[in-house]
């Protein structure tokens, strides 16, 4: 069976709930709290092995309660988890969320950070023609390529969500198969205002595959110089936290079970769009029998 690896941050997320502006130097109440594991790797990584896809997930948490807060809930999960402790802090997420449901993010990586390619080596090493890396933008430039050409060099196909942005990827989209990006990180990372021209700049640097998500409205594809829209469905939006590391993990797994990258997107986006029906990151994604139903492998 393929495998993806996950590599990625794992935290504990504090959601607070506003109806104020957030203003800086204003103190605000909090309407709402709610706290859950999180982070972008954990997420995606959760989100995937809910498609009943061979998962493996390499990751960095302190030797805290709240790494084992993180560790507990991964073994409730069905993937095979690769956690690297260090004696710091385990990295945390404060999300700040509006009655429309929208949201601010702020992440610590300090342990993210501590990951090193030797540890990522011994447990993608295995790794062959037809598994995955999935990948985000919490590590470094360095780190970051370093696992993109390890992959490459195993003939393993690239997934690349770049959030949040710490660098140019200039020199590092050729090695990248799939960029899943919103339109803000598609600009930022094009140099382009206009969306449609950043996806072109985006496909001429070299990834094969280019899938733009617009702020609930549309997902775009853009791939053998085609461009594609598929539209979302309108729904009762209570939290868009962590809504885009469904996508990238059910996109990720639907390709796994042999979808086409069309019907992958528009799993990806069903899956996507009720987890934003309810509070919180993990908590609020559908289960895995809710996933393979819509996969249609059941």
């Amino acid at each position: 069976m393929t495998t993806c690896f996950v590599i990625g941050n794992s935290a504990i997320d504090k959601t607070f709930v506003i109806t104020s502006p957030l203003t800086f130097g204003a103190s605000i109440l909090s309407q709402t709290t709610h706290e859950s594991v999180g982070g972008k790797g954990l997420n995606q990584a959760i989100a995937l092995s809910r498609c009943d896809v061979n998962t493996e997930f390499i990751s960095a948490i302190g030797n805290d309660h709240s790494g084992e807060v993180i560790e507990h809930a991964l073994q409730q999960e069905n993937m095979k988890k690769r956690l690297a402790k260090y004696s710091i802090p385990s990295d945390q997420s404060v999300i700040i969320l509006n009655k429309s449901g929208d949201n601010a993010i702020v992440t610590s990586a300090n342990c993210a950070a501590k990951l090193d390619i030797d540890w990522i080596r011994n447990h993608v090493k295995h790794g062959t023609t037809g598994d995955h890396i999935l990948l985000q933008g919490n590590f470094s430039y360095a780190l970051s390529r370093e696992i993109l050409i390890e992959a490459k060099k195993k003939n393993m196909t690239t997934i690349l969500n770049p959030s949040p942005i710490q660098f140019q990827y200039d020199s590092l989209w050729e090695f990248i198969d799939f960029a899943v990006l919103n339109e803000y990180e598609c600009q930022e990372l094009s140099k382009h205002d206009n969306t449609f021209q950043g996806i072109q700049k985006l496909s001429e640097l070299g990834v094969k595959h280019v899938i733009v998500t617009r702020s609930g409205s549309d997902v775009l594809l853009y791939t053998e110089s085609k461009l594609q829209t598929f539209e979302v469905p309108a729904t009762n939006v209570v939290d868009t936290s962590g809504a885009g590391d469904v996508f990238c993990g059910i996109l990720v797994g639907a390709l796994l079970h042999k979808l086409t990258i069309n019907e992958s997107i528009e799993a990806a986006i069903r899956c996507a769009s009720l987890s934003t029906t309810a509070m919180g990151t993990v908590s609020s994604y559908p289960t895995g029998t809710t996933i393979k139903s819509i996969l249609g492998i059941i």
